[in-house]
This record gives structure tokens, C-alpha cells and sequence, in this order.
């Protein structure tokens, strides 16, 4: 992960049910690959959207703007809890912009399909918490938009 060229690293991790946003972690990330001379978007840096009550979905259209600049994508740790997260590595791997795990420091090795799954599993678990249901809104299982 650390090269001499001048990267632009987006940092992707768990924000939702961490207290602050997670933003310590974020910005002592920011601040170690800023050290090693990489560009970094860190999301808690970011102005928050034109909107007056900005959701969910409002943070991610800003932050895929971004995603689809960067050299590469570092994700912290319990990236896997993370449906923002997941929904960026999966774009970033669709693009073939490489996902580095800050832990390791090692490239994430992880297909599409995984992430995928990965996603599903997240989608289920917020949408339990959120609706108090399995995420599906009739006796058929449609997911809930």
C-alpha cells in the first residue's frame, strides 16, 4: 500500500452506531497516509450534502463521487458491518481501483460475489434494526426500498 507515488486514497469504514461517526479512527488514518505523501478523501472531511436534512442515501451519492477518483480504497476495520462500505469496495473492485485493508496492510482479496454477500447480510441486519422486520415489506419477500 505504501508506494512512493502520490496516491489518492479514500478511506471507507463503519460510521453508523460508533460513537463520533468513527471520525478518530478515520482521521488517524487520513493522518498516517497523508505521512506516507498519499492525496486522502476522508469522508468526515467532507461538507455534508445541499440538503436540509440529508439521509443515508445523500451521504453515499456524495461520497461515489469521489470513489470513482481514487487511486485506491483503504477500509478500516469492521469495514463488513458497513453497507456504505461494502457498496464502495464493491464499486471500487468493479472499476478495478484496488481495496487495502489498513489492518494487514495487505490488498483485500475478496471477490464480487463476496461482497455481494456481504452486502446482503448488512442489508438484512439494518433493515431489522431499523423496521424491526427481516427487510422485506409483504408475505413475498420484497426487499423494502
Amino acid at each position: 500500500m505504501m508506494t512512493t507515488e502520490k496516491m489518492i486514497s479514500y478511506i471507507s469504514g463503519p460510521m453508523i452506531g460508533i460513537e463520533e461517526h468513527n471520525a478518530p479512527m478515520f482521521n488517524q488514518v487520513a493522518n498516517e497516509l497523508r505521512e506516507h505523501g498519499h492525496e486522502v478523501i476522508n469522508p468526515i472531511e467532507l461538507d455534508e450534502p445541499e440538503i436540509e436534512e440529508p439521509t443515508w442515501a445523500d451521504y453515499l451519492r456524495r461520497d461515489i463521487f469521489y470513489v470513482l477518483q481514487v487511486d485506491n480504497l483503504v477500509v478500516l476495520p469492521e469495514w463488513k458491518r458497513s453497507r456504505g462500505a461494502l457498496l464502495e469496495i464493491l464499486l471500487a473492485k468493479t472499476l478495478n481501483v484496488p481495496v487495502w485493508d489498513y489492518e494487514t496492510k495487505d490488498e483485500l482479496k475478496i471477490s464480487h460475489w463476496e461482497v455481494c454477500l456481504l452486502f446482503a447480510k448488512a442489508y438484512k441486519y439494518w433493515m431489522q434494526k431499523e423496521n424491526g422486520s427481516d427487510g422485506t415489506n409483504n408475505s413475498k419477500g420484497t426487499p423494502v426500498q
